[in-house]
């Protein structure tokens, strides 16, 4: 295969295969640290696959998971690389529509990642349009839930609604505070923390978004003990660890 057809998606898969069994997943017993190094090892590793298969999907759905990931704790780590990873991304599923969806779609996280690297801030709302665009072609095409008792299926579409609300209005808030308009955005911070809470609520991301718009506001006092509460929870050596430090960096500053 390495051979006849080196770029091939095989060829990819014998490499993957061959990384894995090189670095066995550590054992169950094992310290958070040992997964944290293994996964950014493995990170490293597709990274560098990339630059052979650029328009592999699998791997960039990965690493753009993974990135998005980031972006949403406000710990992105490589913003102008995962831009471009970004980019990358979307122009590859662009190609091939058919290669896998995301929820929620895969504009949104290619906003949420341009949002935290401050990049192609003027093509958010193109996305976010993208973003509704799609969700409801997934919503259309979606498995009918015809057989299932109309209570939960109530409940299904109930959560599925909120989820699709959230992710926008999350996005919709973090490029305020991009763009600088933290009055705009503190106003639906506020908004968004006073209701009550639903199970996926996140109070730590919604701290640092308020703490965000203090600083921009000349609020200090108010965005440290903001950010300090945001990070409530989290274990020495979480906080020590190099993932984690993009999340922290604001409150040091």
């Amino acid at each position: 295969m390495q051979r006849e057809a080196p770029n091939s998606a095989l060829a990819l898969q014998f490499v993957e295969e061959g990384w894995n069994d090189a670095n066995p997943v550590p054992d169950r017993n094992a310290p958070s640290s040992a997964w944290f190094e293994r996964k950014e090892k493995e990170t490293r590793a597709q990274r560098e696959w990339l630059r052979r298969w650029p328009d592999c999907w699998s791997l960039l759905s990965m690493l753009l998971m993974r990135i998005s990931s980031q972006a949403r704790m406000g710990a992105l780590e490589h913003p102008a690389e995962g831009a471009a990873l970004a980019e990358q991304a979307l122009r590859v599923k662009t190609m091939s529509p058919d290669g896998g969806d995301f929820w929620p779609p895969i504009e949104a996280l290619v906003a949420r990642v341009y949002i935290a690297a401050k990049s192609h801030l003027d093509r958010v709302a193109e996305l976010l349009n993208a973003t509704l665009k799609n969700i409801d072609r997934q919503e259309k095409y979606r498995i009918a839930m015809d057989l299932v008792p109309e209570e939960l299926r109530r409940r299904a579409e109930g959560r599925e609604s909120a989820s699709t609300a959230r992710t926008v209005e999350e996005i919709r808030i973090d490029y305020l505070l991009a763009m600088g308009r933290a009055t705009d955005a503190r106003s639906l911070i506020e908004e968004a923390m006073a209701r009550p809470s639903d199970p996926e609520f996140d109070r730590a991301a919604w701290l640092r978004r308020l703490a965000n718009a203090d600083a921009q506001q000349g609020r200090e006092g108010e965005a440290l003990a903001n950010f300090q509460a945001s990070l409530a929870g989290l274990t020495k050596s979480t906080l020590t660890l190099p993932q984690v430090q993009p999340m922290v960096s604001s409150a040091r500053q």
